[in-house]
């Protein structure tokens, strides 16, 4: 038996997602989200600079959009993961489950996956203690000071950026010497540095107590902010033929448009700006542009009937 036909499919049922499907929804078109509930922020324990929701966990805010969605009845779930997008027309949609979903478009929401360090302790501080993004987190540890992780001039620049927050900061360049540049930079701004290969983190449930070095007497802070590179957390946009650009993102139009026609991308797999409300207009943005596509399709359809 041929699967239903949707009007789009969604790959990820995160801030993104929701937010495209709650705006599809919205303007009557049949869709399905596709969640494997592993949004990048899922260790993290609280969201900041975000309206309304200040200060509640991602997992609060999450099951509130997912009921606001749910109270839409063109609007479907199903748990699971991609594993294929054939396309075609329409768009044929294999779940690692077995289930196949037949849909005239596709939206990847399907976020960035963050290179965490291999050092001991990294993994289990990370989103707790361990640090991204200072516009969500920093003004928390503004009578601390605090850590930075890394050796590149946009570490270097951060690191001086977080001052503008906290009581002090020092860079941890893990082994790697600073330039001449770099050392006077941070000079300037009177900010310490610690150059030594950081061997592990002391921490409790998480909770970031020290950082450890090799030839160096541990450092104690409870907050160490990192710059991480990321990389898809889906190989699907790749493996559909979608380009990517100079930094891993999905290369998208003005109008979430990716390089494959039909197939659209919302949220942090096309942009770097990572926080909750960027992604949620992101996917706004994203749902109102696949519903007008969708129209134009049906226009030219009817038109061409005669």
């Amino acid at each position: 038996m041929e699967s239903p036909l949707f009007d789009v499919l969604v790959v990820g049922g995160s801030f993104s997602g929701l937010s495209a499907a709650l705006t599809l929804a919205r303007s009557g078109r049949r869709l399905l989200i596709v969640d494997d509930d592993a949004p990048c922020n899922k260790t993290s324990e609280k969201a900041y600079n975000l309206l309304t929701n200040d200060g509640l966990s991602p997992h609060e805010i999450k099951a509130k959009a997912i009921a606001d969605v749910r109270k839409y009845p063109s609007a479907h779930f199903s748990p699971g993961t991609v594993a294929e997008i054939a396309v075609g027309s329409p768009f044929l949609v294999k779940t690692t489950g077995g289930q196949a979903y037949r849909s005239q478009t596709v939206l990847l929401c399907t976020g960035m996956a963050d290179i965490i360090p291999d050092i001991p302790g990294f993994a289990a501080c990370w989103g707790k203690s361990i640090i991204h993004c200072p516009y969500c987190h920093a003004y928390e540890q503004q009578a601390s000071h605090v850590a930075m992780f890394g050796n590149s001039d946009d570490d270097v620049a951060l690191a001086g950026l977080l001052k503008t927050w906290n009581k002090g900061v020092t860079l941890l360049t893990n082994g790697r010497p600073l330039s001449t540049d770099q050392q006077q930079l941070l000079d300037k701004q009177q900010l310490s540095v610690i150059t030594a290969p950081v061997s592990g983190l002391r921490h409790h449930d998480g909770r970031l107590l020290a950082v450890l070095f090799d030839g160096h007497e541990p450092f104690n802070v409870r907050d160490l902010f990192v710059n991480p590179l990321a990389k898809q957390h889906s190989p699907l946009a790749e493996q559909s033929g979608c380009e990517l650009i100079e930094n891993g993102l999905i290369r998208v139009d003005d109008f979430h448009r990716t390089t494959v026609p039909g197939i659209y991308a919302a949220g942090d797999c096309c942009t770097a700006f990572r926080t909750i409300s960027t992604a949620i207009a992101s996917g706004t943005q994203a749902g109102i542009f696949i519903h007008q596509d969708l129209h134009k399709n049906y226009l030219k359809a009817l038109m061409e009937d005669g």
